[in-house]
């Protein structure tokens, strides 16, 4: 496993697709506080203000790029390897299948995990450029940033995983990004269309709640949201948390079980 992962490490580290990943979430991360402060200027002269210890909440909009550029980037990572030869060739060494597949999620959550990080940390410098850093210590800072990042994050493996299984699975770039956008929709117009039904009781409530986009839409509003309150009572973000985390690790095992019984039932060529 060490031997397959190190292999998958280098060609991370020298994909472009996970460069221009890196680039795009500096670029959208940082642009889009100048920009709404340029904006601020010329609409009233300059009421933006969002400091620097906010900054990591543009992961809110930043999210929804990253996880549409990592169906992109899985399907270069993994599904092209296919074409390559590179996955036969493992195979013909005597890697195991299971190893395999594992090794480029991994690399895949990695990458996004630092994707996510590199954002935060580029809108907290953008925003402290901007209007200053704020009156948060550094020991309330630290665990804040960590949260909001580790949260984002774990939104996102539950497309991490399908995004890895549609590659798997269909062994073709053009279609792991079709399919993968697709599924990135479905969610979106599923949580989007299910709303209303937030404080309902019955079998569309249930189904709002299995979907992780309910939670990565409700995370940043927990004092507001309505469902936070109607579902979980007054002070249920504990309850809320962890309903986050296992309705995502749900889909993660489905996903990796999904991907790794058809990799293994699927011959080669």
């Amino acid at each position: 496993m060490t031997t397959l992962f190190s292999s998958d490490i280098y060609r991370l580290v020298r994909s472009k697709a996970a460069l221009f990943g890196m680039l795009g979430a500096v670029a959208f991360a940082a642009g889009i506080p100048l920009a709404s402060y340029c904006a601020s200027v010329r609409r009233d002269g300059g009421s933006y203000e969002v400091f620097g210890q906010n900054g990591v909440e543009i992961l809110n909009v930043v999210s929804s790029i990253l996880i549409f550029w990592l169906a992109v980037f899985v399907a270069f990572f993994a599904a092209a390897e296919f074409q390559h030869g590179t996955v036969r060739n493992g195979l013909a060494l005597g890697k195991s299948r299971v190893l395999i597949y594992f090794s480029k999620f991994l690399c895949t959550v990695m990458t996004l995990a630092l994707a996510f990080l590199t954002a935060g940390v580029a809108a907290t410098l953008a925003n402290t450029a901007l209007c200053g850093f704020g009156d948060m210590a550094a020991a309330e800072f630290v665990p804040y940033f960590a949260m909001n990042c580790g949260m984002w994050l774990l939104y996102a493996l539950p497309y991490a995983a399908v995004f890895c299984a549609i590659a798997f699975i269909c062994r073709s770039p053009a279609l792991t990004v079709a399919l993968g956008v697709a599924f990135m929709f479905t969610m979106s117009l599923a949580a989007q269309g299910l709303l209303g039904y937030v404080d309902a009781a019955g079998p569309l409530n249930i189904a709002l709640r299995a979907i992780p986009m309910y939670y990565s839409m409700a995370f940043g509003y927990l004092d507001i949201f309505m469902g936070i309150t109607t579902v979980y009572g007054a002070g249920g973000q504990a309850a809320f948390f962890r309903d986050s985390a296992v309705v995502c690790a749900g889909y993660v095992a489905a996903a990796c079980a999904a991907g790794c019984f058809a990799f293994a039932r699927k011959d080669v060529k």
